[in-house]
């Protein structure tokens, strides 16, 4: 190992860490982790005046190292004596070897870094001696072992220190201490650059204090003083002025404990084009159970979010997504619970407003051309899609607690931006009653307000939600074929009565299979083809044990009553018929010959695969299936008595049950505006049921964001995660490119968002 990084001093890979990751516009050079070199305060502002290219001295870069460990209270003695002083330029090699030594005099451990490809690039390594070093770092080459932070143990701290930064990155921009060039070289023998510098000593900072809990009492002085000095507040402006927000929600279920978005990640939204970015927050992240406590560590994190908007110019929306009296959980065996009296509970309303009242505070100077906040989300899901228990309340209950919250944040910050949501429903039925009155209520009295609303056609986007009633409801989705959109499902009457006889007609060859599942019979059922009797049964008030639903859209399932029938020849009518009774059915197949099958994509959930027994990774699989078989969900209690079957395996019937089209986004649209002109629109990622094709996608995206154009609309879409890493997961065609750091990149979607900033 020692010869191998011995080779390594003298690599090259001088890049600026500015260019390296997912900017798209070439001229970008600001780097997020030499700015916060200031905001932060581990460097004077002096050094600012320095220019970026200068290549420093050892004693230059000693001294910031040493100026830093000083105000860290950190280890100076130990580092003065392995880091001597002279006054010659500085390499990248030696400035590696110098960071690590002040990492280990802060007890610093940075973020793991994959760079394992690195070792296996011929060019990467270059041999060089190092005994030129003995006179800076005497103890550098002695043989004597060295545990690094990770508990690997090397031969000499020259090894640990090359290794140590080519495993290791900054918590919070995640780039090496010393940036390199996986595809290339280190350039160690390369000139250290003020900049460079900056940066290192950020890298280094930012693993002193990373994820390490610091709690103070909310009425504390530093709970409501930001670590960062934010821009003040100039002339107040009017909610209306700001320009179109466009842009991505940041979203924070990849993380109960942590924000775990960071700087970079504002930066991606703003050099891609958009305006706007909403970050999600779980109060656990930061405040104590009982809310009187606030980790300022994690505040930390929020004031470096509020700064990258800042900086780079766009808006900033924080979301509380989980309250007291707000909050759901899913445990591993797919059991889901919560919390859901906040709207209706005094005691939990007040911690709410201590919450936003702090967070209002500590941020009351900033413009709100770069800050808003969202009090709470999907107000009116009354379980927050768990299935659990709740006691109920009303949209005046909403109103009247969005209201208090907002009289106390603006006690604070009267000039504080709100986007607020007053319901989570996408249908409009449900969607304009229940945001009416409260933002009547909430716009006549708080002004700087902007209200919110959710797009989703769920029955494309949710096509495998689980059924509306149990205790594991939304997270726990099936497997099942993926439709396409349009999605338009036909009506189908879930019973057979006396005086309701389903006729199915269209495309019925020989060999045909019809199975039907019964879920309750009473009386005798019968299936006669163009008149004559392929089935008859005498039932008596017998129910039937039904399986898991597919779906809320797809309410289809088995039973342990299956009835099949097959065709002897081709048909024109047939007719499903029950007499002295009814009989309501669970699902029923229309299975053609295989010479008919389609290749059609079909995802394998880990929900099915958990009721399986089967405990392998969690996630979705994807595989083309070829099926002939036509899958029919009795939808309806009214309509679809007359069944019909296409050839290209799809089925319709008198009435649409659910319209899934640009006519349903034009009516959605044309009504929510004449609701309220100003409003900002969330739209879940049309991958929320993991599987959805890319021309689907694409069409659906197409039909929804012109619609946006159309009215002004400002929106937020959920594709952050999708475009960057996830849709190598959750789509089974993506294409998918390598872009900077991102292995698994969606410049399709992402081009597609672009169109319609």
């Amino acid at each position: 190992m020692f010869l191998c990084v011995c080779m390594l001093i003298s690599g090259a890979g001088c890049i600026n860490t500015c260019n390296v990751y997912a900017s798209q516009k070439s001229d970008q050079t600001y780097c997020m982790d030499y700015e916060r070199a200031f905001w932060k305060g581990y460097l004077s502002s002096a050094y600012k005046k320095q220019k970026k290219t200068k290549q420093i001295t050892f004693e230059e870069y000693r001294g910031m190292l040493r100026t830093v460990i000083r105000k860290q209270q950190g280890d100076i003695k130990t580092f003065d004596q392995k880091v001597k002083k002279t006054d010659r330029k500085l390499t990248r090699g030696e400035a590696i070897i110098m960071s690590w030594y002040a990492a280990q005099a802060l007890h610093v451990t940075l973020e793991s870094y994959d760079a394992n490809e690195v070792f296996a690039k011929d060019s990467f390594w270059d041999s060089v001696s190092a005994n030129v070093l003995k006179k800076e770092f005497p103890t550098l080459l002695k043989k004597k072992s060295v545990k690094d932070d990770r508990g690997n143990v090397w031969n000499d701290e020259f090894t640990a220190a090359y290794l140590w930064n080519v495993w290791s990155a900054s918590p919070y921009s995640g780039i090496p201490v010393v940036d390199y060039d996986t595809k290339k070289d280190m350039q160690t023998m390369k000139p250290f650059l003020m900049e460079d510098a900056i940066c290192a000593v950020t890298r280094i900072c930012d693993g002193i204090h990373w994820n390490k809990k610091k709690y103070v009492k909310i009425s504390d002085k530093k709970a409501i003083t930001p670590t960062i000095n934010l821009k003040k507040k100039g002339k107040v402006k009017d909610i209306e002025h700001l320009p179109r927000l466009t842009g991505f929600v940041f979203n924070a279920f990849k993380s109960e404990a942590e924000i775990c978005h960071k700087p970079e990640d504002v930066a991606n939204v703003a050099n891609w084009g958009f305006t706007s970015a909403r970050v999600m927050v779980n109060y656990h992240m930061l405040f104590n159970q009982t809310v009187d406590q606030v980790d300022l560590y994690q505040l930390e994190k929020l004031d470096e979010l509020v700064a990258a908007a800042e900086h780079y110019k766009i808006h900033l929306n924080i979301l509380m997504y989980q309250l007291p009296g707000r909050e759901s959980w899913t445990d591993k065996v797919f059991n889901s619970g919560g919390d859901f009296d906040l709207f209706i509970n005094k005691e939990k309303q007040k911690k709410v407003c201590d919450i936003w009242e702090l967070l209002a505070k500590r941020y009351k100077d900033v413009p709100g051309d770069y800050l808003s906040f969202t009090p709470f989300w999907e107000a009116t899901n009354k379980n927050l899609s768990t299935g659990a228990k709740y006691k109920d309340y009303t949209s005046e209950d909403v109103a009247n607690t969005l209201d208090q919250i907002i009289s106390v944040m603006r006690k604070a910050d009267k000039d504080c931006y709100i986007l607020y949501e007053l319901s989570q429903a996408n249908d409009l039925e449900t969607l304009l009653p229940e945001s009416k009155d409260g933002y009547k209520k909430i716009s006549q009295k708080h002004k700087n307000t902007m209200i919110s609303y959710n797009y989703c056609e769920m029955p494309f986007v949710y096509h495998n939600m689980t059924a509306t009633q149990g205790h594991n409801v939304d997270n726990n989705n099936h497997s099942m074929f993926l439709p396409d959109y349009p999605n338009l499902i036909y009506a189908a009457k879930n019973y057979f009565a006396d005086d309701s006889t389903t006729t199915m007609d269209g495309f019925l060859p020989k060999g045909t299979k019809i199975t039907i599942y019964l879920a309750h019979a009473d009386g005798t059922f019968a299936i006669k083809a163009d008149g004559k009797s392929l089935y008859q049964e005498r039932f008596y008030d017998q129910t039937y044990e039904t399986s898991y639903l597919l779906s809320t859209y797809y309410p289809y399932s088995t039973s342990d009553k299956k009835i099949t029938v097959e065709l002897e020849q081709d048909v024109s009518k047939l007719s499903f018929e029950c007499s002295e009774g009814w009989v309501s059915w669970s699902g029923m197949d229309v299975t053609l010959p295989k010479k008919y099958a389609k290749e059609k994509w079909y995802s394998i959930s880990s929900y099915d695969r958990y009721l399986q027994g089967v405990l392998d990774e969690w996630g979705y699989q994807f595989e083309k299936r070829s099926t002939s078989n036509i899958m029919i969900c009795p939808n309806s209690n009214e309509c679809g008595n007359h069944l019909t079957i296409h050839k290209d395996l799809t089925y319709t019937s008198e009435k649409l049950r659910y319209d899934v089209s640009a006519k349903y986004a034009k009516e959605w649209g044309k009504a929510v505006s004449g609701l309220s002109k100003n409003c900002v629109i969330r739209f879940e990622n049309a991958t929320f049921s993991n599987g959805t094709k890319r021309a689907a996608i694409n069409k659906y995206y197409e039909t929804l964001l012109s619609m946006y154009d159309k009215y002004g609309f400002n929106w937020y879409s959920n594709d952050y995660e999708i475009i960057l890493e996830d849709a190598y997961f959750k789509m089974p065609d993506a294409k998918l490119v390598k872009y900077g750091k991102y292995e698994h990149f969606n410049m399709e979607l992402l081009k597609l968002l672009q169109k319609h900033r």
